[in-house]
């Protein structure tokens, strides 16, 4: 393999500041709803007179990094779990009382016949003052975000009944390409709402994998399979 296929080494995030090593990192775009700082900045308490090469400054900063990203990932976990149970909640509660659950968005477009059966619904005695039956039937939660790095999860949810009798071996051949696939999308891309991939982000993917194909000597098909991955069927016994 040549020297045009070995990867930019990893940012270590460092920068001197007073002759100290500092961590400094942007908060990417994904985690700015759960981290408002905009930039994380720690000392590592290395000086840089004693550190030239940032050989300690890199492992205190790789460190602090997992802390920081850790703390994103459980930060945002636990978001999107609350926002999750509020929507269930509300689509649950709809269902209670007789309504499709829909977003606010959409209930101001229903006719006004089905706005005003759904007001009346609220003015039944054991509704009253009934903060989840009024953002219910009149659809005040907004459908939780769905990431990229959500898609397996959800993916797998939506096949359990089919995965239900696959031994352990099948269900992780049934999942690791799956896995690998949105992995490496997500390393090309980026993390995303999934709303907003667009077509150029998939021909991005596309180019990635026909480079690898080119530089490394690799199988068209392996490339074929990376791409198809999420789209396989749980295999038959």
């Amino acid at each position: 393999m040549g020297d045009s296929t070995r990867r930019p080494p990893s940012p270590d995030f460092l920068t001197a500041r007073q002759g100290v090593w500092h961590y400094a990192r942007r908060v990417p775009a994904a985690f700015a709803e759960v981290d408002p700082r905009g930039v994380i900045r720690q000392s590592t308490k290395i000086r840089v007179v004693d550190d030239p090469r940032k050989v300690r400054a890199r492992r205190a900063a790789q460190k602090i990094n997992e802390e920081v990203e850790t703390f994103w990932r459980a930060s945002l976990g636990g978001q999107k779990a609350d926002a999750q149970a509020r929507y269930d909640q509300a689509r649950i509660m709809a269902r209670r009382m007789g309504f499709e659950y829909l977003g606010a968005a959409e209930v101001a477009r229903l006719p006004i016949e089905e706005i005003l059966r759904r007001v009346e619904a609220l003015a039944e005695p054991s509704k009253a003052d009934d903060r989840v039956a009024e953002v219910a039937t009149l659809g005040g939660v907004a459908p939780p975000k769905l990431m990229v790095s959500d898609l397996f999860g959800e993916f797998e949810r939506l096949s359990a009944a089919e995965l239900r009798d696959l031994s352990p071996d099948q269900k992780r051949k049934w999942s690791n390409p799956k896995k690998r696939a949105v992995a490496n999308f997500i390393s090309q891309v980026g993390d995303m709402e999934l709303t907003r991939v667009t077509r150029n982000n998939a021909l991005d993917f596309r180019d990635w994998w026909q480079g690898r194909v080119l530089d490394e000597e690799m199988d068209p098909d392996t490339a074929n399979k990376g791409l198809r991955a999420p789209r396989d069927h749980v295999p038959h016994h």
